[in-house]
């Protein structure tokens, strides 16, 4: 799956991987349209990942990777 942009008057197609890599939010809402509500969102993440932290037993290494609708 890709998604063309427009550069400079240029077009270039991404790859998935690139768009996640770049803006891993943006690339939610492009690729699924998901969005995130920012007001609680801070609370919410931090919350959600100390509980995912707790049910594993383990701290998760690259949770900041981790799509929005994971934490």
């Amino acid at each position: 799956m890709s998604k063309q942009v427009r550069a400079s008057g240029l077009n270039r197609e991404r790859g998935l991987l690139e768009m996640y890599e770049v803006d891993p939010e943006r690339a939610d809402a492009l690729v699924f349209g998901r969005r995130t509500p920012l007001g609680r969102r801070g609370f919410l993440k931090k919350a959600g990942l100390s509980t995912m932290c707790a049910a594993l037993g383990a701290i998760i290494p690259f949770a900041r990777y981790m799509p929005s609708g994971f934490t």
